[in-house]
């Protein structure tokens, strides 16, 4: 067991625990002491909320507040903080509390984890995400304290503070209302403190430690900088675009429509928080939704989506292309041709996937319409978590198809084909006459 333990990759070791983390969690999900009515959960229903709890998406087949009991929702949270901040953050935990050393391999583990440059200070920065994400989260749960307290007393309102903040930093976008944040559609303030855990959440830890470490060094990497000029292109893109798809719905209250539109743009695009039902939406909202739930959030985050640096680098490429420069650049900085040819295996892979998920669910599942299918597709395969009705209402093979799509968005296709395909990359000995094709 152990020399078979050794042989494996660091990814194909990764995809195993998340894959064992959705089972356990599954398999608890679905004995009586976790519903509230002390009924035994089905297999399917409980292995799909595991699932989109661990891929911190929030889809859901089952009312997370009605059907859980509270041993289910404490299970429920610890599958979305431990799917969203990392497996590897519990192994180093555990690991320090023991006060053990983490081998070479575990380094490498952590290094594929969190998308880092070098392995060389992966337990420091695992250290530090842990004690950052705990800390943002303690203060999200203070300052929802003060509007959920009032209104379901101590004990439940301190609960749905902790709940709601850890399910929103892991943009996971689950909720105990049963109907998302519509409760709170004219609160402001519960809005704007939902949407902070969702920023930092979505903009990766490391872009919050080079943020942090900004003092000290007095610069910030190129792909911190890239990650925080594509995001707030596309929060502050995205509220004036919500705000002229649903002018015509504008309330009396001009600044509420405002913060409204800002908190759609944040939430729509990583942690699938609503507040309002999809048949009120204009159809160019709807659109525009798509859009962004394609796009996602920052790599190394708790987003799913192709990435806002992947589009990033995307669009400087084409940029260079059209003033017919050679090389992609920004910010003085030239971009890795590997780099960019990775940015467009994720689009082919990403619109792939898409395109083969609808046209199964469309044939499985055919009394729904295109657009709600496609809706569905992308907001699991992008980890959002938003619907239009129809995954509770899906087949049990539409279940499963759904499932496997937010377990291939959190996990990440390149990591799921190099974990079953484990050979070393090499240099082909002999190379193929050129032909050009006609493309375009």
């Amino acid at each position: 067991m152990q020399k078979n333990l050794k042989k494996l990759t660091a990814l194909q070791i990764i995809f195993i625990a998340f894959l064992m983390l959705v089972i356990g969690g599954g398999t608890l999900l679905s004995l009586p002491i976790s519903s509230s009515t002390g009924q035994f959960t089905h297999p399917i229903d409980a292995l799909f909320t595991a699932v989109s709890a661990v891929c911190v998406t929030g889809l859901t087949v089952i009312d997370t507040g009605a059907h859980w009991s509270l041993f289910g929702q404490v299970i429920l949270l610890l599958l979305i903080e431990v799917g969203g901040l990392g497996f590897m953050t519990l192994v180093v935990s555990i690991f320090l509390l023991l006060n053990q050393k983490m081998s070479l391999k575990s380094r490498l583990i952590i290094q594929e984890s969190y998308s880092l440059s070098d392995m060389s200070s992966s337990v420091r920065v695992v250290i530090n995400v842990l004690i950052i994400s705990l800390l943002i989260q303690f203060c999200g749960s203070v300052l929802l304290s003060f509007s959920f307290v009032p209104r379901f007393g101590l004990v439940k309102g301190i609960w749905y503070s902790v709940f709601h903040t850890i399910s929103a930093y892991c943009n996971a976008g689950f909720d105990l209302f049963g109907n998302s944040l519509m409760l709170y559609e004219h609160s402001p303030y519960v809005l704007m403190v939902i949407a902070s855990m969702v920023v930092c959440g979505s903009l990766g830890f490391i872009v919050i430690m080079d943020l942090l470490n900004y003092r000290k060094q007095r610069k910030l990497s190129l792909h911190t900088r890239l990650a925080l000029t594509t995001t707030a292109f596309l929060v502050f893109g995205g509220m004036l675009l919500f705000l002229i798809s649903d002018f015509e719905s504008v309330s009396n209250n001009p600044f509420i429509f405002v913060m409204q539109s800002l908190f759609l743009s944040i939430s729509q695009r990583t942690a699938g928080f609503s507040i309002q039902e999809y048949n009120l939406f204009s159809q160019a909202s709807i659109f525009l939704t798509i859009i962004l739930m394609v796009i996602g959030g920052t790599s190394g985050s708790t987003a799913g989506g192709l990435k806002t640096t992947t589009i990033g680098v995307l669009a400087l490429n084409v940029r260079a292309i059209i003033k017919r420069d050679k090389h992609t650049s920004f910010k003085n900085r030239t971009i890795p041709q590997s780099v960019v040819k990775q940015a467009y295996e994720s689009v082919f892979l990403y619109f792939f996937m898409m395109v083969i998920a609808t046209f199964i669910l469309l044939l499985t599942n055919p009394k729904f319409r295109v657009d709600q299918i496609l809706f569905e597709v992308i907001s699991a395969l992008s980890t959002v978590g938003l619907s239009m009705g129809v995954t509770p209402n899906l087949n049990v093979l539409g279940k499963i198809i759904v499932g496997i799509l937010m377990f291939i968005g959190r996990v990440g296709v390149f990591t799921i084909i190099y974990s079953i395909n484990a050979k070393d990359n090499h240099e082909s000995l002999y190379k193929y006459p050129e032909e050009k094709v006609m493309v375009g």
